[in-house]
């Protein structure tokens, strides 16, 4: 259990609470020398008192912001819990655009980047 991991995360705009208190639960979990860990998708559900459901959506919406990368995990040929890794790259109040790209994070608070300039 990682103390910075989790000061990162609530650093971190998402989309909605929900999403927040996923990556905050990750965090938990995670420890501060690699960032990473494996809880299951029913362990972040009670841990957040939400559906497995609504878990997976929050799972596929931080790792499409580039907040977390999801690592599918086998043992024996089953598959067991993802592992987690936060992503410690990003700065504080930035969002990840086409993270797939290759595309960095974008500081929220610069205007230079804004449409409106």
């Amino acid at each position: 259990m990682g103390y910075h991991a989790k000061e990162w995360a609530f650093k971190q705009i998402v989309g909605c609470c929900q999403d927040k208190m996923v990556l905050i639960a990750i965090a938990h979990y995670a420890s501060d020398k690699d960032r990473t860990c494996w809880p299951s998708i029913n362990s972040l559900a009670m841990d957040c008192c939400l559906s497995y459901r609504s878990v997976s959506r929050s799972l596929k919406s931080l790792e499409e912001l580039g907040l977390i990368k999801r690592i599918h995990r086998f043992k024996k040929r089953a598959k067991t819990s993802n592992a987690y890794v936060l992503g410690d790259t990003f700065k504080s109040c930035s969002i990840s655009k086409n993270a797939d790209q290759g595309i960095g994070p974008i500081d929220l608070w610069d205007r230079t980047n804004s449409p409106m300039g």
